[in-house]
């Protein structure tokens, strides 16, 4: 199998010789100007390639060394073209979705974990890495749950839509009531308790939910852990494993569970405070149970964000890492174009634009929380606050590299 890691290292490393043109490609040629149109029906995405790509792009319907096709196109077109030239239009079909790996029989090789690694898993990290620790492994907890739970799969899919319109009708019937519990339990708990409150309820329910899904579609669950986001936001995370391809539905299911358990919690949350709003305690938990999950929809149901929603999308229209490929196309635009392409390959508009708001979105959602945890801390503490944020920010960055740096390592370590 390939694995994410697999290609990170052909990235970094320049190795393409073993990525050859997919074979369900439609290939059109063009005589006026020379060269062809390459259309991904699944994706349902083109790119017009020149004269020089088009004959390139045909050397690379086998597996062929750089260094020769470089030779081969400086000869042809009588114009100088180096390896690293012929690794960078790989890497830009690549990029494209446009190459698969073979063996070195020259069958394809099966790609499965990536599918499920890189639509499914996006934010998870593996078992052994920077900020997871490892407690338990579930297995056989949540096959005895799965067990259980079979019978009534549908009841819950059916209740979420219920829960989630019955916290909407008691909010929009007593807003203000709501908005005064929601400040009140702000400073009951503060947005740090808040926080913790959800994680070992609402993020507890969701990792045990997406790995019973996992189990009766037959994929391995062998790692529960914690897992600090940025160093700081403990998350309760069920790592998900796959041996093979992992069917469509199967992909769907599972990034579809965090939300929906997003979705019902918000409504459960709600109903807990409207019963329980004579008694303080318990009130204030279900309004901040209902406030954290509806924020938390607006991240892991969003498909602009690095979470369940990119993933659903992507498994939904079929498009393998939907979200990493428009980023690509859009950083395309600015990058230095390889000196064997005579034109760029035509960059879709709405993936482009999917691509810019995504980036948008994160750099937005990001200045907007430590704009307000700057707020908040120079409210209360003043200079020693401002002090607190910098070394906040310094160790989130810090923390941010050292995933990053670990992620790098690995795939060298797995090439």
């Amino acid at each position: 199998m390939v694995s994410p890691e697999q290609t990170h290292a052909a990235e970094e490393a320049g190795d393409w010789s073993d990525y050859v043109v997919r074979d369900d490609l439609l290939i059109t040629p063009k005589k006026d100007p020379p060269g062809c149109v390459v259309a991904d029906e699944v994706a349902g995405t083109s790119y017009e390639l020149g004269e020089r790509e088009y004959f390139l792009f045909q050397q690379l319907e086998h597996p062929r060394q750089s260094v020769a096709l470089a030779a081969l196109v400086s000869g042809k077109f009588n114009q100088r073209c180096s390896a690293r030239d012929i690794d960078e239009f790989r890497a830009l079909l690549h990029g494209w979705n446009l190459l698969r790996l073979v063996g070195p029989d020259g069958n394809p090789m099966d790609v499965g974990e990536d599918g499920l690694e890189a639509s499914l898993d996006d934010s998870a990290p593996p078992p052994a890495s920077p900020n997871r620790w490892h407690v338990f492994n579930p297995e056989k907890y949540l096959d005895v749950l799965t067990e259980v739970l079979y019978p009534v799969r549908y009841l819950f899919v059916a209740s979420v839509p219920f829960f989630f319109c019955l916290g909407i009708i008691l909010v929009a019937r007593h807003y203000s009531l709501f908005l005064q519990a929601v400040g009140k339990s702000t400073q009951e708990f503060g947005f740090v308790g808040k926080l913790l409150m959800t994680t070992i309820t609402v993020n507890v329910v969701a990792q045990i939910a997406r790995g019973c899904v996992a189990r009766q579609a037959g994929l391995r669950v062998k790692s529960a852990g914690i897992f600090l986001e940025i160093g700081l936001i403990p998350r309760f995370n069920a790592h998900i494993e796959a041996n093979g391809p992992v069917a469509r539905r199967t992909r769907l299911w599972l990034s579809a569970t965090t939300p929906l358990v997003r979705f019902a919690s918000f409504g459960v949350g709600v109903a807990v405070w409207w019963m329980a709003r004579y008694n303080e305690t318990l009130s204030f938990i279900g309004v901040a149970i209902a406030a954290i999950s509806f924020i938390g929809l607006a991240f892991s149901a969003n498909p602009l964000w690095r979470t369940d929603g990119a993933a659903f999308f992507s498994a939904l229209l079929d498009v393998p890492d939907l979200r990493l490929r428009s980023h690509r196309m859009v950083w395309d635009l600015f990058r230095r174009k390889p000196a064997v392409l005579s034109r760029h390959g035509r960059a879709f508009r709405r993936l482009v634009i999917f691509g810019l708001l995504s980036i948008l979105f994160f750099y937005a959602a990001f200045i907007y929380i430590a704009y307000d945890v700057f707020d908040q801390f120079e409210r209360q503490w003043n200079g020693a606050g401002v002090v607190l944020w910098l070394v906040l920010v310094i160790y989130c960055g810090w923390s941010i590299y050292r995933m990053t740096s670990f992620q790098r390592s690995a795939s060298q370590r797995r090439k």
